[in-house]
């Protein structure tokens, strides 16, 4: 849950599900505090997977700071040259 200064707040919904594609700026899911609601943005710079959600949508306030979902970062390649030349020195 991120920080908004309210101590909790509540998923509304899930705009993705798990092992969806998520890109920079796509909105994750909605969350209502006492005094307001907001689209949960992503600011990675990579494309990621959305991994586990760990709160269901409608379920009971979470604290700040509290893990709602996990985002996996697929590894960077390396390109086979690269490999080689690392093989050789």
């Amino acid at each position: 849950m991120p920080e908004m200064g309210e101590g909790s707040g509540k998923v509304l919904e899930w705009y993705k599900k798990e092992g969806d594609l998520i890109l920079k700026d796509d909105v994750l899911c909605d969350i209502e505090t006492k005094d307001f609601s907001f689209g949960m943005v992503t600011d990675d710079e990579c494309d990621a997977i959305m991994g586990e959600i760990i709160v269901e949508a409608g379920s009971e306030p979470v604290e700040e700071g509290a893990v709602i979902c996990t985002v996996l970062h697929p590894e960077p390649k390396k390109s086979v040259k690269k490999e080689s030349e690392d093989l050789e020195q």
